[in-house]
């Protein structure tokens, strides 16, 4: 099961988020964020394993709270979603280590391939710390 949180300042853009992962996921724990300083103070209670964060949001975007959260939190995977398709954005996203970037709205099979991958991050990550090797 995976603790996962999925920020976006746009409430129907975070609820239908939430009902496609509980949908695909149903095991795993869904929290939502309407921001990036709320989603530090809930990463601050709960060490969520998947970040989901839109790029674009009022204060704080989405590239500057996954620089945070990797300061914080290096072994959360955080996947960045954008209405956007410049080459910057996903570039900068990339670059301070996010796991993937999709564009909204999201397509189920690129979702499944992102979740696919954070989770052998996950598990990559957790056999590193159980046997002592980076």
């Amino acid at each position: 099961m995976f603790k996962i949180l999925i920020v976006d300042d746009e409430k129907k853009h975070r609820s239908g988020l939430s009902r496609l992962l509980y949908r695909l996921y149903p095991d795993d724990m869904l929290v939502e964020a309407e921001s990036a300083e709320q989603a530090l103070e809930v990463m601050g209670i709960l060490e969520c394993d998947i970040v989901v964060t839109d790029i674009r949001m009022d204060g704080m975007d989405g590239v500057e709270l996954l620089k945070k959260i990797k300061e914080r939190f290096p072994e959360t995977a955080v996947i960045i979603l954008s209405g956007y398709g410049e080459f910057q954005y996903a570039k900068d996203a990339l670059k301070y280590g996010a796991s993937d970037y999709l564009l909204k709205p999201v397509d189920i099979e690129e979702v499944k391939k992102a979740w696919k991958k954070c989770a052998a991050i996950y598990r990559n990550s957790r056999q590193s710390e159980r046997t002592g090797n980076p």
